[in-house]
């Protein structure tokens, strides 16, 4: 397995899943025939307080497999199938065909893929896709990008770098681009995440966010990322009110109803604290003991808006990499 090579851009802490990691070898072009594989992570993103700058990877991944070929063609299982388009205008294609410009390829590819991340609830499906089709450019073109460079490309599809970043480099990020910083994920700290059954589109999220801020507000936001990135990364208590914020969350509960009851309902049950993934509608809970019943509590407080959450324990994950098939 292949996983990109990693530069002097970004810091890594002892301990943190990617350190550990091997440059890339020297790829060369795929032949005729040949596929490689990408696997790509969800992500969740924002934790509460750190807008647009925190991302961490997640034990859920969407994998395809390119091959060389005259046209481009999707092939979609799972989700997003029968919906997602199959063409040049699928997210995969166009991230995949940016890519092969920028090297200098005119190669075009058969894409298969098995989409195991929701679309339209947070969780970086974008991301996956523009990651996975960026990566399957460099390994049908034989080129050997750091992630940097991939990342410059990716937000020219996706200008939030949050979910790109986690996606790139794996684990807990802060990216402040050309910067990306990864931080050691606590091993015991469980991710519980609510999928409810509608989704919340990006844009429409976005619109509901004040234009500008109060000095206090901003204040509030800064410190508790502090707090938050330090507690994590230090594997120390992490207290519920580092994840709380003023930015973003409270703005968007006209989308994601059961919000901000749901994050008291989560903390009752066990967590350590609650928030919504990216742009919702997805709630993240964090425990190290009582996963089951922060489940059950979201998925019942989804539950009293009618609406159904299917609930995840995940953990965090190592980012993009891919194979030859």
């Amino acid at each position: 397995m292949n996983t990109l090579p990693m530069t002097k851009a970004f810091q890594v802490t002892a301990g943190e899943p990617a350190a550990g990691r091997r440059p890339m070898p020297k790829a060369k072009p795929l032949k005729a025939g040949e596929d490689v594989t990408v696997r790509a992570p969800a992500t969740t993103s924002n934790l509460g307080p750190g807008f647009d700058a925190f991302g961490l990877a997640l034990t859920l991944e969407n994998e395809a497999a390119f091959c060389a070929a005259d046209r481009w063609h999707v092939e979609i299982s799972g989700e997003g199938a029968g919906a997602l388009p199959t063409d040049a205008s699928n997210l995969i294609a166009k991230s995949c065909s940016l890519g092969m410009e920028a090297w200098g390829s005119s190669l075009k590819a058969r894409i298969s893929c098995v989409n195991r991340i929701p679309l339209g609830r947070g969780l970086g499906s974008s991301a996956a896709a523009i990651v996975t089709g960026l990566a399957g450019a460099a390994a049908l073109s034989g080129r050997n990008p750091g992630r940097e460079e991939i990342l410059a490309l990716a937000l020219k599809l996706e200008p939030h770098p949050d979910n790109l970043a986690a996606c790139l480099w794996g684990s807990f990020t802060i990216a402040a681009p050309p910067h990306v910083v990864t931080l050691p994920w606590p091993e015991t700290l469980r991710v519980v995440a609510a999928i409810p059954d509608f989704a919340v589109e990006t844009a429409k999220a976005r619109a509901l966010l004040p234009k500008s801020i109060s000095r206090e507000d901003a204040v509030h936001n800064i410190a508790r990322a502090a707090v938050l990135a330090a507690a994590l990364a230090s594997d120390s208590f992490l207290p519920a009110w580092a994840l709380d914020d003023r930015l973003h969350q409270d703005h968007r509960a006209p989308l994601v109803k059961v919000w901000p009851a749901a994050r008291e309902a989560a903390i009752k049950a066990g967590a350590l604290g609650a928030a919504i993934s990216g742009s919702g509608p997805t709630l993240v809970a964090f425990t190290t003991a009582h996963a089951r019943e922060v489940g059950a509590a979201l998925a019942a407080e989804f539950s009293k808006v009618g609406a159904t959450a299917r609930v995840l324990e995940l953990g965090a994950a190592a980012g993009a990499s891919w194979e030859k098939s």
